[in-house]
């Protein structure tokens, strides 16, 4: 989800439920269907023992409304008021069965207005639980409860099932949120680096608002350090091993993929955004970027030719050799993604301390990365290339070669005619986006030597033209 909070794996337990009173549009599961509904929660994990759990206690519920109902009809308070006319003598009967019918098909109306996953238990190896039984790992350690000493090991099996099952997810996710006020449930969890545990459902919705809050603010350092970050990325390219490969023709006219003996990066262009916040913790942010890069480069392509000499009898064929076709350039555009780590203080973004692009050792450059393909007239005074700097710090190289606007003769001299070229171009730097124009003059003389540069280059600085 694009320049949002990765969205959120979050398991409950039973009590979240039962604290709630099964009121679905209240304030807490009102809220947390909200929230799954904006995309911030990705997935609600609901253990079938905790729908199992929940569902039984939805019919005790019944069962004491019931009782509850028939204990007050049975009343003297009853009996007299029906007396005057007040109250019926005889109410309406009420029928458990139904009541806890409607009960319950409110409760599977929420699970599927909230799209929860009913995880099961079958992968959860009972020999583990078995081992955490006799071992008193947590649920099965004893401890107190309504100040009573606690030794109810034995009925901790579902919860220890539901807790491995929870391991599992969390393995599997990365991290997951957990809420439950069973200390046990915190007990089992505490030393488990992928899970984030909430004893009260308030506590996640707390957590879910400053996350938010600091992933806004990891959002707009990042806008406001981009060309920064750019710059860093363009020089992490520069720095890594390149190898391209051009589709070469051999004898038989078919085209094959070949590596480029000789090539030239010219030019590297960045350009990002924030394409997903991934983990907001209490002293960093990490964030992925989308990253797109354009690399121009020039090589030579070549063709595979056979020698005229025809072997004698008896030796070998002669080998065929690759020549010069011409030179060409290309442009290839390469996309990956960037981990980009921010350091936080005081609720606020400190500063960006760690770009982590997820690109291999070496760069491959190929038909599958091509994006434009230009061969090149190699003859004369073809080619005068400029390097420059934008304010930001990205260099680039301009062909003026390839901007020519006029070309007219000015006189004859000792060697030869003097040709004058107007350079016109306008562009703008590929890492900032600021505007420029080159305009000019570059004399040729002799024929294919650079004689004189008159070109200037000029930045625009208003933002309307960036």
């Amino acid at each position: 989800m694009a320049e949002k909070i990765k969205p959120l794996i979050v398991a409950l337990d039973t009590n979240v439920f039962d604290n709630a009173n099964y009121f679905y549009s209240g304030l807490d599961l009102g809220i947390l269907k909200q929230y799954i509904d904006d995309g911030v929660i990705g997935e609600l994990i609901i253990s079938d023992v905790v729908v199992r759990e929940c569902k039984r206690h939805l019919s005790e519920s019944a069962e004491n409304l019931v009782e509850d109902f028939a204990a007050k009809f049975d009343s003297l308070e009853w009996k007299r008021a029906s007396t005057i006319g007040a109250l019926p003598s005889v109410p309406e009967i009420i029928d458990k069965e139904t009541i806890t019918a409607g009960l319950m098909k409110m409760y599977d109306e929420y699970l599927v207005a909230t799209r929860a996953k009913i995880v099961d238990s079958k992968s959860v190896n009972i020999e583990d639980v078995i081992s955490d039984y006799f071992n008193e790992v947590p649920p099965f350690k004893g401890g107190k409860k309504n100040g009573k000493k606690k030794d109810h090991k034995k009925y901790e099996f579902p919860d220890a099932i539901i807790i491995a099952r929870l391991k599992q997810i969390a393995e599997e996710s990365g991290e997951l949120r957990v809420v439950s006020d069973d200390p046990d449930w915190k007990a089992a969890f505490w030393d488990n680096d992928n899970v984030k545990f909430y004893k009260e459902i308030k506590e996640l919705f707390s957590d879910i608002t400053l996350e938010e809050k600091l992933g806004t603010k990891a959002i707009k350092y990042f806008n406001e350090h981009q060309v920064h970050f750019n710059n860093r990325i363009e020089q992490m390219l520069r720095t890594k091993p390149v190898e391209v490969f051009a589709q070469v023709r051999d004898r038989h006219g078919d085209d094959r993929r070949e590596a480029y003996d000789n090539f030239e990066i010219l030019n590297i262009g960045v350009s990002s955004k924030i394409a997903n916040v991934d983990y907001v913790g209490k002293l960093t942010v990490i964030v992925t970027a989308a990253v797109f890069a354009l690399v121009e480069l020039e090589g030579m392509f070549f063709n595979e030719v056979v020698p005229h000499e025809v072997p004698r009898w008896g030796d070998e064929s002669v080998e065929p050799y690759y020549e010069m076709a011409g030179l060409c350039k290309e442009f290839h555009e390469i996309k990956f993604p960037v981990q980009v780590t921010f350091t936080i203080k005081e609720e606020h973004i400190d500063r960006m301390v760690k770009t982590d692009p997820q690109l291999p050792r070496k760069l491959v450059l190929d038909e599958a990365t091509v994006a434009d393909r230009k061969f090149i007239n190699a003859e004369g005074f073809y080619t005068y290339k400029k390097e420059y700097q934008c304010e930001c710090g990205h260099k680039f190289i301009v062909d003026l070669m390839e901007q020519v606007d006029t070309t007219s003769p000015d006189g004859e001299r000792n060697m030869g005619s003097e040709l004058d070229h107007f350079i016109f171009c306008e562009d703008k730097c590929p890492n900032c986006g600021r505007r420029y124009r080159i305009c000019g003059d570059v004399y040729e003389y002799p024929i294919g030597t650079l004689s004189l540069d008159q070109t200037k280059i000029e930045w625009k600085n208003s933002k309307e033209n960036k």
